[in-house]
Protein backbone atom coordinates (compact mmCIF):
# COMPACT_ATOMS: atom_id res chain seq x y z
CA UNK A 1 0.00 0.00 0.00
CA UNK A 2 2.84 2.62 1.01
CA UNK A 3 5.87 2.93 -1.03
CA UNK A 4 8.05 6.06 -1.48
CA UNK A 5 8.05 8.64 1.85
CA UNK A 6 9.64 12.06 1.31
CA UNK A 7 10.11 13.63 4.83
CA UNK A 8 11.87 15.78 7.01
CA UNK A 9 14.40 14.37 9.21
CA UNK A 10 16.90 15.88 12.03
CA UNK A 11 19.71 13.54 12.17
CA UNK A 12 23.79 13.67 11.59
CA UNK A 13 25.58 11.21 9.17
CA UNK A 14 28.63 10.10 10.99
CA UNK A 15 32.38 12.01 9.02
CA UNK A 16 33.14 8.61 7.90
CA UNK A 17 30.01 8.06 6.37
CA UNK A 18 28.79 4.68 5.91
CA UNK A 19 29.70 1.51 4.10
CA UNK A 20 27.81 0.59 1.32
CA UNK A 21 26.70 4.47 1.17
CA UNK A 22 27.91 6.90 -1.88
CA UNK A 23 28.29 9.88 -0.28
CA UNK A 24 29.12 13.71 -2.25
CA UNK A 25 28.73 16.78 -1.58
CA UNK A 26 27.74 20.01 -3.68
CA UNK A 27 27.32 24.06 -3.44
CA UNK A 28 24.56 25.61 -4.21
CA UNK A 29 24.03 29.44 -4.48
CA UNK A 30 20.96 31.45 -3.29
CA UNK A 31 20.26 35.08 -4.70
CA UNK A 32 19.54 37.19 -1.64
CA UNK A 33 17.98 40.81 -2.53
CA UNK A 34 18.06 42.11 1.16
CA UNK A 35 21.95 41.98 1.29
CA UNK A 36 23.54 44.25 -1.08
CA UNK A 37 27.21 43.34 0.14
CA UNK A 38 26.73 39.48 -0.56
CA UNK A 39 23.75 39.19 -3.15
CA UNK A 40 24.93 35.40 -3.44
CA UNK A 41 25.15 32.80 -0.89
CA UNK A 42 27.14 29.78 -1.65
CA UNK A 43 25.83 26.90 0.65
CA UNK A 44 27.44 23.97 0.87
CA UNK A 45 25.39 20.76 0.70
CA UNK A 46 25.69 16.79 -0.08
CA UNK A 47 23.30 13.66 -0.86
CA UNK A 48 24.24 10.08 1.42
CA UNK A 49 22.68 7.37 -1.19
CA UNK A 50 22.76 3.99 -0.06
CA UNK A 51 23.12 2.03 -2.97
CA UNK A 52 21.12 -1.17 -1.62
CA UNK A 53 17.96 -0.01 -0.49
CA UNK A 54 18.52 3.52 -2.92
CA UNK A 55 17.58 5.69 0.41
CA UNK A 56 18.79 9.32 -0.43
CA UNK A 57 19.62 11.51 2.97
CA UNK A 58 19.63 15.03 2.18
CA UNK A 59 21.29 18.15 4.43
CA UNK A 60 24.03 20.87 4.46
CA UNK A 61 27.29 20.62 4.89
CA UNK A 62 28.82 22.15 8.87
CA UNK A 63 32.44 23.01 8.04
CA UNK A 64 32.61 24.31 11.64
CA UNK A 65 32.27 20.82 13.16
CA UNK A 66 34.28 17.20 11.77
CA UNK A 67 31.92 15.03 14.16
CA UNK A 68 28.65 16.67 13.27
CA UNK A 69 29.85 17.43 9.70
CA UNK A 70 26.71 15.87 7.62
CA UNK A 71 23.31 17.24 8.83
CA UNK A 72 20.88 15.57 7.41
CA UNK A 73 17.47 17.54 6.67
CA UNK A 74 15.45 15.72 4.33
CA UNK A 75 15.31 11.68 3.50
CA UNK A 76 13.52 9.82 0.88
CA UNK A 77 13.12 6.16 0.31
CA UNK A 78 10.81 3.21 -0.90
CA UNK A 79 9.72 1.53 2.25
CA UNK A 80 8.97 -2.15 -0.05
CA UNK A 81 12.57 -1.78 -1.19
CA UNK A 82 14.09 -1.25 2.28
CA UNK A 83 12.02 -4.23 3.84
CA UNK A 84 11.99 -7.00 0.37
CA UNK A 85 15.02 -5.54 -1.52
CA UNK A 86 12.90 -4.19 -4.39
CA UNK A 87 9.38 -2.78 -4.91
CA UNK A 88 7.68 -4.90 -6.41
CA UNK A 89 5.68 -6.50 -3.26
CA UNK A 90 3.43 -4.43 -1.70
CA UNK A 91 2.69 -3.55 2.21
CA UNK A 92 -0.04 -5.81 3.53
CA UNK A 93 -1.95 -4.65 6.41
CA UNK A 94 -0.51 -7.04 8.94
CA UNK A 95 2.96 -5.79 8.41
CA UNK A 96 2.55 -2.00 7.66
CA UNK A 97 3.36 -0.54 11.56
CA UNK A 98 6.19 -3.23 11.90
CA UNK A 99 7.42 -1.56 8.40
CA UNK A 100 7.55 1.82 9.25
CA UNK A 101 9.49 0.63 12.99
CA UNK A 102 11.88 -0.77 10.47
CA UNK A 103 12.11 2.57 8.14
CA UNK A 104 12.70 4.66 11.67
CA UNK A 105 15.33 2.04 12.57
CA UNK A 106 17.52 2.35 9.08
CA UNK A 107 17.33 6.33 9.61
CA UNK A 108 18.26 6.15 13.58
CA UNK A 109 21.29 3.98 12.00
CA UNK A 110 22.24 6.19 9.02
CA UNK A 111 21.65 9.40 10.49
CA UNK A 112 21.50 9.16 14.22
CA UNK A 113 19.03 12.46 15.59
CA UNK A 114 20.95 15.20 16.86
CA UNK A 115 21.89 15.73 20.83
CA UNK A 116 19.10 17.78 21.65
CA UNK A 117 16.02 15.58 19.89
CA UNK A 118 17.51 11.87 21.19
CA UNK A 119 17.28 13.48 24.67
CA UNK A 120 13.72 14.86 23.69
CA UNK A 121 12.04 11.65 22.31
CA UNK A 122 14.80 8.90 21.58
CA UNK A 123 12.80 6.83 18.83
CA UNK A 124 9.65 8.82 18.62
CA UNK A 125 8.13 11.17 16.08
CA UNK A 126 9.86 14.63 17.02
CA UNK A 127 12.59 14.09 14.41
CA UNK A 128 9.81 13.48 11.24
CA UNK A 129 8.07 15.80 9.38
CA UNK A 130 6.17 13.63 6.29
CA UNK A 131 6.14 15.67 3.37
CA UNK A 132 5.09 13.26 -0.05
CA UNK A 133 3.80 9.66 0.17
CA UNK A 134 2.91 7.23 -2.52
CA UNK A 135 0.56 5.03 -2.18
CA UNK A 136 0.49 2.13 -4.63
CA UNK A 137 -1.80 -1.15 -5.61
CA UNK A 138 -1.21 -3.68 -7.89
CA UNK A 139 -3.61 -5.43 -10.11
CA UNK A 140 -3.95 -8.34 -12.38
CA UNK A 141 -4.34 -7.16 -15.75
CA UNK A 142 -2.68 -5.87 -18.66
CA UNK A 143 -1.29 -2.55 -18.30
CA UNK A 144 -2.21 -2.08 -22.36
CA UNK A 145 -6.14 -2.69 -21.51
CA UNK A 146 -6.18 -0.59 -18.90
CA UNK A 147 -4.41 2.37 -20.11
CA UNK A 148 -6.86 1.72 -23.04
CA UNK A 149 -9.82 2.05 -21.17
CA UNK A 150 -8.96 5.05 -19.30
CA UNK A 151 -7.60 7.02 -22.05
CA UNK A 152 -10.49 9.07 -22.40
CA UNK A 153 -11.07 9.22 -18.15
CA UNK A 154 -10.76 12.40 -16.52
CA UNK A 155 -10.01 13.10 -12.68
CA UNK A 156 -11.70 16.18 -11.10
CA UNK A 157 -9.30 16.86 -8.80
CA UNK A 158 -6.51 16.73 -11.68
CA UNK A 159 -6.43 19.38 -14.10
CA UNK A 160 -4.33 17.27 -16.05
CA UNK A 161 -6.06 14.09 -17.58
CA UNK A 162 -5.01 11.64 -19.37
CA UNK A 163 -1.02 12.12 -20.15
CA UNK A 164 0.19 9.36 -21.96
CA UNK A 165 3.60 8.09 -22.83
CA UNK A 166 3.46 5.55 -26.03
CA UNK A 167 0.78 2.83 -24.49
CA UNK A 168 2.94 1.76 -21.57
CA UNK A 169 1.73 4.22 -18.60
CA UNK A 170 -0.75 7.10 -18.23
CA UNK A 171 -0.81 10.16 -15.72
CA UNK A 172 -3.14 12.61 -14.21
CA UNK A 173 -1.78 15.11 -12.59
CA UNK A 174 -2.55 18.00 -10.16
CA UNK A 175 -1.18 20.72 -7.97
CA UNK A 176 -0.56 18.24 -5.05
CA UNK A 177 -1.63 14.99 -5.97
CA UNK A 178 -0.83 12.82 -8.94
CA UNK A 179 -2.20 9.00 -10.16
CA UNK A 180 -0.15 7.14 -12.44
CA UNK A 181 -0.74 3.81 -14.31
CA UNK A 182 1.71 1.63 -15.96
CA UNK A 183 3.18 -2.21 -15.52
CA UNK A 184 6.06 -2.14 -13.15
CA UNK A 185 8.02 -5.15 -14.44
CA UNK A 186 8.06 -3.74 -17.80
CA UNK A 187 9.58 -0.28 -16.92
CA UNK A 188 12.01 -1.53 -15.03
CA UNK A 189 13.18 -4.05 -16.55
CA UNK A 190 12.75 -3.00 -19.82
CA UNK A 191 10.56 -6.33 -21.09
CA UNK A 192 8.71 -6.19 -25.01
CA UNK A 193 5.96 -7.62 -23.29
CA UNK A 194 3.20 -6.86 -20.47
CA UNK A 195 4.11 -8.59 -17.05
CA UNK A 196 0.20 -8.80 -16.74
CA UNK A 197 0.82 -6.91 -13.11
CA UNK A 198 -0.53 -3.54 -13.88
CA UNK A 199 0.35 -0.84 -11.27
CA UNK A 200 -1.37 2.20 -10.28
CA UNK A 201 -0.20 5.04 -7.39
CA UNK A 202 -1.01 7.83 -5.88
CA UNK A 203 1.24 10.46 -5.00
CA UNK A 204 -0.10 13.14 -2.66
CA UNK A 205 1.61 15.38 -0.66
CA UNK A 206 1.27 19.62 1.13
CA UNK A 207 -2.00 20.11 2.40
CA UNK A 208 -3.63 17.52 -0.12
CA UNK A 209 -2.19 14.98 1.20
CA UNK A 210 -3.48 16.47 4.86
CA UNK A 211 -6.57 16.87 2.99
CA UNK A 212 -6.09 12.84 2.03
CA UNK A 213 -4.52 11.26 5.12
CA UNK A 214 -6.02 13.53 8.12
CA UNK A 215 -5.45 17.02 9.58
CA UNK A 216 -2.47 14.99 11.77
CA UNK A 217 -0.30 13.22 9.23
CA UNK A 218 2.19 15.50 9.04
CA UNK A 219 3.96 12.69 11.88
CA UNK A 220 5.10 9.80 10.26
CA UNK A 221 3.70 7.45 13.02
CA UNK A 222 0.77 8.53 12.53
CA UNK A 223 -0.24 6.22 8.92
CA UNK A 224 -2.08 3.29 9.54
CA UNK A 225 -3.01 0.97 6.78
CA UNK A 226 -6.90 1.68 7.01
CA UNK A 227 -6.21 5.47 6.39
CA UNK A 228 -3.73 4.94 3.42
CA UNK A 229 -6.17 2.29 1.97
CA UNK A 230 -9.50 4.76 2.33
CA UNK A 231 -7.49 7.66 0.81
CA UNK A 232 -5.94 6.00 -2.19
CA UNK A 233 -9.43 3.84 -2.47
CA UNK A 234 -11.18 7.62 -2.66
CA UNK A 235 -9.17 9.20 -5.62
CA UNK A 236 -8.91 5.95 -7.56
CA UNK A 237 -12.96 5.79 -7.40
CA UNK A 238 -13.12 8.78 -9.14
CA UNK A 239 -11.60 7.51 -12.36
CA UNK A 240 -14.27 6.29 -14.59
CA UNK A 241 -12.84 3.85 -16.72
CA UNK A 242 -15.17 2.93 -20.27
CA UNK A 243 -15.56 -0.87 -21.62
CA UNK A 244 -13.20 -2.08 -24.75
CA UNK A 245 -15.11 -4.25 -27.55
CA UNK A 246 -12.86 -7.66 -27.77
CA UNK A 247 -11.50 -8.87 -31.15
CA UNK A 248 -9.09 -11.72 -30.92
CA UNK A 249 -9.43 -12.43 -34.84
CA UNK A 250 -9.42 -10.82 -37.78
CA UNK A 251 -13.54 -11.76 -38.24
CA UNK A 252 -14.16 -10.47 -35.19
CA UNK A 253 -11.96 -7.01 -36.11
CA UNK A 254 -14.24 -7.06 -39.34
CA UNK A 255 -17.42 -7.47 -37.32
CA UNK A 256 -16.47 -4.71 -35.06
CA UNK A 257 -15.79 -2.47 -37.64
CA UNK A 258 -18.83 -3.46 -39.87
CA UNK A 259 -20.95 -3.07 -36.02
CA UNK A 260 -19.48 1.07 -35.63
CA UNK A 261 -20.07 1.99 -39.28
CA UNK A 262 -16.27 2.35 -40.28
CA UNK A 263 -15.66 3.35 -43.47
CA UNK A 264 -12.34 4.01 -45.63
CA UNK A 265 -13.73 7.69 -47.88
CA UNK A 266 -17.29 6.79 -47.62
CA UNK A 267 -16.91 3.53 -48.58
CA UNK A 268 -17.88 0.59 -45.84
CA UNK A 269 -15.08 -1.09 -44.68
CA UNK A 270 -16.32 -4.61 -45.76
CA UNK A 271 -16.53 -3.26 -49.16
CA UNK A 272 -12.90 -2.60 -49.25
CA UNK A 273 -11.84 -5.71 -48.08
CA UNK A 274 -14.25 -8.00 -50.69
CA UNK A 275 -12.92 -6.56 -53.66
CA UNK A 276 -11.11 -9.22 -55.46
CA UNK A 277 -12.41 -12.11 -53.59
CA UNK A 278 -14.90 -14.55 -54.84
CA UNK A 279 -18.38 -15.16 -54.18
CA UNK A 280 -18.17 -18.29 -52.01
CA UNK A 281 -15.01 -16.34 -49.97
CA UNK A 282 -17.58 -12.99 -49.46
CA UNK A 283 -20.87 -15.34 -48.78
CA UNK A 284 -18.71 -17.53 -46.06
CA UNK A 285 -16.96 -14.12 -44.41
CA UNK A 286 -20.47 -12.75 -44.32
CA UNK A 287 -21.97 -15.37 -42.60
CA UNK A 288 -18.88 -15.42 -39.77
CA UNK A 289 -19.44 -11.99 -39.42
CA UNK A 290 -23.44 -12.33 -38.83
CA UNK A 291 -22.79 -14.80 -36.02
CA UNK A 292 -20.56 -13.16 -34.11
CA UNK A 293 -21.98 -11.90 -31.03
CA UNK A 294 -19.98 -8.42 -29.72
CA UNK A 295 -17.62 -8.65 -26.67
CA UNK A 296 -16.44 -6.16 -24.23
CA UNK A 297 -13.62 -6.44 -22.01
CA UNK A 298 -14.73 -3.85 -18.48
CA UNK A 299 -13.12 -2.66 -15.41
CA UNK A 300 -14.80 -2.16 -12.31
CA UNK A 301 -12.63 -0.39 -9.37
CA UNK A 302 -15.45 -0.79 -6.85
CA UNK A 303 -14.61 -4.67 -7.81
CA UNK A 304 -10.87 -4.79 -7.06
CA UNK A 305 -11.39 -2.10 -4.52
CA UNK A 306 -13.86 -3.31 -1.63
CA UNK A 307 -14.77 -0.75 1.08
CA UNK A 308 -13.29 -2.64 3.99
CA UNK A 309 -9.53 -2.62 4.30
CA UNK A 310 -9.25 -6.08 5.97
CA UNK A 311 -10.76 -7.74 2.42
CA UNK A 312 -8.16 -6.14 0.16
CA UNK A 313 -6.00 -8.79 -2.57
CA UNK A 314 -2.18 -8.26 -2.10
CA UNK A 315 -1.15 -8.65 -6.22
CA UNK A 316 2.60 -9.75 -6.35
CA UNK A 317 4.73 -10.51 -9.58
CA UNK A 318 5.21 -14.45 -9.74
CA UNK A 319 8.63 -15.69 -9.48
CA UNK A 320 8.64 -16.62 -13.25
CA UNK A 321 7.98 -12.97 -13.86
CA UNK A 322 10.22 -11.54 -11.47
CA UNK A 323 13.15 -13.78 -13.20
CA UNK A 324 12.01 -12.56 -16.57
CA UNK A 325 12.74 -8.98 -15.08
CA UNK A 326 15.71 -9.58 -13.90
CA UNK A 327 17.09 -11.33 -16.91
CA UNK A 328 16.00 -8.11 -19.01
CA UNK A 329 17.53 -5.78 -16.49
CA UNK A 330 21.12 -7.90 -16.89
CA UNK A 331 21.02 -8.15 -20.55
Amino acid sequence: MIDTLRFEFSGVVPAQGRRGCKLSERTSSQWNKDDTEHPVVNSPNFTLTDETTGARFLGWVNPDSEEERYLVRTVELSVPRLIYGHNFREIPRADFGKALERTMRYCHEVAPPEAFIQELCPMGSGSWDLKRVDLVKQFRASSSDLIAAHRASRHPAMRSGGCEWFGESIAWKGKERMLRMYDKLQEAGKLREPSNVTRLELETKGRAMERDLGPRVNRLPVLTFDACYSAYRAQVMRLQPTSLPAAEGWIEFLAMLQRYGVTVQGVPVFEVWMRGKGKSTIRRVRAQIAAVRPSYWSWNWAEVLPEDPAAVVIVEPTAEEIERYSAASAA
